[in-house]
């Protein structure tokens, strides 16, 4: 969570108070909650809203106790809870409110009328226009062919499969470090195999290229250290989360509450496999739910998640190529809802007299602009660091 406490207000055109809530994410809070499906409020609260201002205070217990008092004091229409409470005979502190600043003119219209159960398309148009120049709300990966074909986009669940030991996590996480570290973008990575630990010292490998288990068993060289303590020094300095979660919160909607806790620029869950199942349900139909749900969220939170899932071996090497496809995803509901479906191979995997030694061949298989490819990138074993190399051919 983060540990800025707000207390927020809605006016009216005539300066009346609306409602009054209180948030540690202003922005989240107004353009991802409120204005979306997620928002509580009745229509109508939100198509007189003209003005919102917010007020930062010191720490949660002022925020918990000045919200209710200022509710109590001012009755606000859409509030609940507060309002009749009695009379709370306490002096408030001024308030230094601010205006919640919008990317343009008319972008609060343009929240209200996504509130509303139609809306003409030149308010869309007119939105679009309008933030052209303001946002580019792709995201790059530090992977040079993709961010120049196949940006990822602001709303895109992005399916990373293959087979055991291919390399899934560690691809993750160099686009966990590039994403957090060169483009400083805060990151929640849901780690449901491995705990934060381990994670980090795969991204200190993988950003210093030294080999993974040199540094578990402190036992670099001393020209080492230079480059151990530089990728430990800009990891420092990045803004990685990891979730912390037990056996019986590895469920679908307990791992969205987490999601949603705070603001994050790019989400990833390692991996489809390891959400259990809180429901008396089929594997398939679980396998629906959860894709449905994490592309409700992507939408709504307009954040990118990359899903990380395992693909069985059995189909792959019992073909003259192992390389992966489409067929080969074990439910209908995994090729539907991602946006993007990257399938993931290494030729030694599979044979032992490989020519494509440290080859890493990233396979896009679905992605909303129809570009289908093979991206080579340089895959070092070691310390699962990935490395742009200039090869890209078409399916």
């Amino acid at each position: 969570m983060d540990d800025r406490f707000y207390i927020y207000k809605f006016l009216d055109e005539d300066g009346n108070i609306l409602y009054i809530g209180r948030t540690n994410d202003i922005s989240r809070r107004i353009l991802k909650e409120h204005f979306t499906a997620l928002g509580h409020l009745p229509f109508n609260c939100y198509k007189s809203i003209e003005k919102i201002q917010y007020a930062e205070l010191k720490n949660e217990s002022e925020q918990v106790a000045y919200e209710a008092i200022l509710i109590n004091k001012l009755k606000p229409q859409y509030n609940v809870q507060f309002k009749d409470d009695g009379c709370f005979d306490v002096e408030l502190p001024e308030f230094q409110w601010l205006d919640f600043k919008l990317p343009h003119d008319h972008y609060l219209e343009y929240l209200k009328g996504r509130k509303d159960k139609t809306q003409d398309i030149q308010d869309f148009l007119s939105n679009h226009i309008e933030n052209w120049d303001e946002n580019d709300d792709t995201l790059k990966t530090g992977f040079i062919a993709f961010d120049e074909l196949i940006p990822i986009g602001s709303t895109d669940l992005i399916l990373l499969a293959g087979d055991t030991t291919i390399g899934k996590t560690a691809y993750a996480l160099n686009i966990c470090a590039f994403v957090a570290s060169k483009l400083n973008k805060k990151v929640l990575y849901v780690n449901l195999k491995e705990d934060g630990e381990i994670l980090t010292e795969k991204l200190i490998a993988t950003k210093s290229k030294l080999p993974l288990d040199k540094i578990r068993r402190y036992q670099l060289l001393e020209h080492e250290f230079q480059a151990y303590y530089n990728a430990v020094n800009e990891l420092s300095k990045s803004n990685i989360q990891f979730t912390n979660l037990d056996y019986e919160n590895k469920t679908i909607d307990k791992i969205i509450n987490v999601i949603k806790s705070s603001s994050y620029d790019l989400i990833i869950i390692d991996d489809l496999q390891s959400i259990i199942n809180d429901k008396d349900i089929y594997i398939k139909d679980k396998t629906l739910e959860i894709m449905q749900k994490l592309k409700s969220l992507t939408t709504d939170l307009k954040t990118p998640l990359i899903l990380i899932s395992g693909i069985p071996s059995e189909k792959m090497r019992s073909r003259v190529d192992h390389r992966p496809c489409l067929s080969d995803l074990e439910y209908d509901s995994m090729r539907t809802f991602p946006d993007i479906i990257k399938l993931l191979y290494r030729d030694e995997v599979y044979e032992v007299d490989s020519e494509k030694k440290n080859i890493l061949e990233v396979i896009v298989a679905k992605n909303l602009l129809c570009i289908n490819c093979i991206v080579e990138l340089v895959f070092l074993k070691e310390s699962s660091a990935i490395v742009n190399i200039e090869k890209k051919k078409s399916l």
